[in-house]
């Protein structure tokens, strides 16, 4: 549900450049807020996609997500310019909250091992870069548009976004119990910070970036 602003080579570059991902230096996060009467008893969440895959063939973005592949990073404490704070949950709430993520109710991660979403870069506007693309989820295929920062150095590009999206969009009644006394709200954020290494276009005629695995431990 979240996962595509990865990588966006500069307009009129795409066909002279290839981007390569720097693990250890990008983010994408998924932000959840709790809801319902009883909510002081829940928490928002910070969640982190730490497995997932890319590929730019000419204008074409791919991202693939592994559904299992989404941890729980802890409890939103607040969200600034920076980026979110959040504080470690204990075990049993982690494995919990994982377990109900992946559950037929939310992802239904056995039967839809994959989110994808596929897309077409267009050109940039000043520091503007815009994909106009279909997020796969759950079997249920949705048009998505995302907007990302660009900053470009000597060395390659960071981007930097965020997006709002509707679980119900997509199919996904969003996770409650206690009769919905605590709940998850309908939309959830996406957030990426990512770093990408410029390389010559003749070392990946295909635009091909390798899977990567962003979870630190």
């Amino acid at each position: 549900f979240f996962f595509a602003v990865l990588l966006w080579p500069a307009a009129g570059n795409m066909d002279k450049c290839s981007y390569q991902l720097v693990p250890a230096q990008s983010q994408l996060r998924v932000l959840t807020y709790k809801a319902g009467p009883l909510s002081a008893m829940g928490h928002n969440l910070c969640l982190s996609v730490f497995n997932y895959s890319c590929t730019v063939e000419q204008r074409t973005l791919t991202v693939t997500v592994d559904a299992k592949g989404i941890a729980v990073e802890g409890q939103l404490d607040a969200e600034t310019a920076e980026g979110p704070s959040f504080s470690p949950l204990g075990g049993w709430a982690v494995s919990e909250i994982t377990k109900n993520m992946q559950s037929v109710h939310i992802l239904n991660a056995e039967k839809f091992p994959e989110i994808k979403y596929t897309g077409e870069l267009q050109p940039r506007d000043g520091d503007q870069c815009s994909i106009i693309g279909e997020l796969e989820m759950v079997g249920v295929k949705k048009p998505l548009t995302l907007t990302s920062t660009v900053q470009e150095d000597a060395e390659g590009i960071t981007l930097r976004g965020e997006i709002m999206i509707k679980q119900t969009d997509w199919g996904i009644e969003p996770f409650y119990i206690m009769m919905g006394a605590i709940s998850i709200k309908d939309e959830i954020k996406i957030l990426w910070s990512t770093r990408c290494f410029k390389a010559p276009a003749e070392a990946d005629m295909a635009h091909r970036l390798r899977p990567v695995n962003t979870h630190h431990q």
